[in-house]
């Protein structure tokens, strides 16, 4: 969800389990990054178990609350 301009929000990335490990969520996530109309200056992630995933991929935890 985006407004295009200033803001993004992923909730999750999900991969079957059948596929995980493969690099498919990664891959999902890059594609969406490097979009030339992504640009966006905020990305919102709200996800409650995956941050070592999202990290990887240069998320940074701001509030570990959120």
């Amino acid at each position: 969800m985006s407004d295009e301009v200033r803001w993004a929000t992923i909730i999750d990335v999900l991969v079957h389990p059948d596929y995980r490990g493969k690099g498919i969520g990664n891959e999902m996530i890059e594609k969406l990054l490097n979009q030339k109309e992504m640009q966006v200056r905020t990305l919102y992630l709200a996800t409650a178990d995956k941050e070592k995933f999202y990290n990887k991929s240069g998320f940074k935890t701001v509030n570990k609350y959120c």
